[in-house]
């Protein structure tokens, strides 16, 4: 008796201010309604694995489900196979985003009045305090040392959580990274267009910072003028952990797109 196939469900993990919003859409693009937006509705909120079984379960149509709220591990439910979709960034350029874009945004959630009521050095300050968005956002966001029952992270310590988040990154088939955003494209489409016929990730941005600079350089330069040199330079180590993750993450991408690249040559 044959095998009935897996089901793929495409899982991504819309992190804030790292490309989200243009992958969603070209999830959308392709899938139409059979893509889902997944999140509760208090900032903040948590969706683990139990909730992903529960949510598709209830809704075989679903072929993609693009969340803020999702937390590591992936779900396991049979005939169903989960394809995780990760986006990092760098992470100081990703900060002058998030200000940026909070500020515009007005006193919306608790993160975005700070930065309404800030300017970018007193935000940096006040979230650094807190330890709130400006401190390893991805290594938190891609640990899976996570407690379901209080929904906050297991005290393993940042060492702990960063050793975490590399195992979790070695295992996810679809990195991508927003500083190579083109490229990164190519290869989600290389990892995807098996399981999702027809499916190919177009090229060029949404939702870019209008202020933004052309270059990240530039970018940087930007963040440094306006915080000054010292809270700079604890910014930079504040960070350490998130740019190893995301030194391993472009690393991972290589590594994807050459294996790719060497199976088609040899198909």
């Amino acid at each position: 008796m044959s095998e009935v196939p897996e089901r793929p469900v495409i899982l991504h993990f819309h992190f804030f201010k790292c490309a989200g919003t243009s992958i969603e859409h070209e999830l959308e693009h392709h899938f139409g309604e059979r893509l889902a937006r997944f999140d509760r509705d208090v900032p903040f909120g948590k969706i683990f694995a139990e909730d992903l079984v529960d949510f598709v379960s209830a809704n075989p149509a679903v072929a993609a489900i693009t969340s803020h709220q999702m937390k590591m591990p992936l779900p396991e439910l049979p005939g169903v196979r989960f394809v995780p979709v990760v986006f990092v960034r760098h992470p100081i350029d990703r900060i002058l985003s998030v200000y940026r874009f909070d500020r515009r945004r007005g006193p919306v959630t608790p993160d975005a009045t700070v930065a309404s009521e800030h300017d970018l050095a007193g935000y940096v300050r006040v979230q650094l305090d807190r330890r709130k968005q400006v401190e390893n956002f991805h290594v938190m966001h891609l640990t899976d040392a996570w407690d379901p029952a209080t929904g906050r992270a297991l005290p393993i310590g940042p060492s702990g959580h960063l050793e975490r988040a590399l195992a979790v990154l070695d295992q996810i088939p679809g990195v991508g990274v927003v500083e190579r955003y083109d490229d990164s494209l190519d290869v989600l489409t290389a990892v995807l267009e098996s399981d999702f016929e027809g499916l190919r990730f177009r090229r060029g941005e949404r939702n870019v910072d209008p202020e933004r600079e052309s270059t990240l350089e530039g970018r940087l330069d930007a963040l440094r003028s306006g915080l000054g040199d010292d809270l700079y330079e604890e910014l930079l180590a504040a960070n350490s952990q998130d740019f190893e993750l995301y030194e391993a993450a472009n690393r991972r991408l290589d590594l994807i797109r050459v294996a790719h690249e060497e199976g088609s040559r040899d198909a």
